[in-house]
């Protein structure tokens, strides 16, 4: 049977006494032990609390808020002067000048694409083909129906 001081020695002191742990870790790990902790280290070397770290980070937070909401009023401002520009109401004016036109456009194209059809509706040729269409669709519709006539009077339909 493997004894327990055997797997894990016992360190003692010079006076023949038991060590503590934090001296056992020191001996084993060496002079520098590292502690967990959950404090930010400073570049000097110094730490800080998580308290003031938690303030320090809403202090940059309001300090970046307030550079957007600077930058966001002089954008403002150079997209007013934009728009109030004589080149800008040129623009403008020539877009709608532009829009103006080609309404114009469209209107005597649909004008004129509708008398087309119009011309072509009353055509005599179009009038008797749709004439022709129609009565044969009467005739192919009696046939049929006369065609179906012994099925459907049957009991089972």
């Amino acid at each position: 049977m493997i004894r327990r001081s055997l797997l894990q020695p016992q360190l003692y002191n010079a006076a023949g006494r038991q060590q503590t742990a934090a001296v056992r870790a020191a001996a084993v790990f060496g002079p520098r032990l590292a502690y967990i902790h959950t404090s930010r280290i400073h570049q000097n070397g110094g730490h800080v609390s998580p308290l003031k770290a938690f303030a320090d980070s809403i202090k940059r937070q309001v300090k970046e808020n307030q550079e957007l909401q600077e930058n966001m009023k002089l954008l403002e401002d150079r997209s007013s002067k934009i728009s109030d520009s004589a080149a800008m109401k040129k623009t403008k004016e020539a877009a709608s000048a532009g829009s103006e036109a080609f309404r114009k456009t469209a209107k005597v194209v649909g004008g004129a694409v509708g008398e087309g059809f119009k011309a072509v509706a009353e055509n005599p040729m179009t009038k008797a083909t749709g004439r022709a269409v129609k009565s044969t669709a009467k005739v192919v519709g009696s046939v049929a129906s006369t065609a179906t006539a012994p099925i459907r009077n049957t009991d089972t339909y």
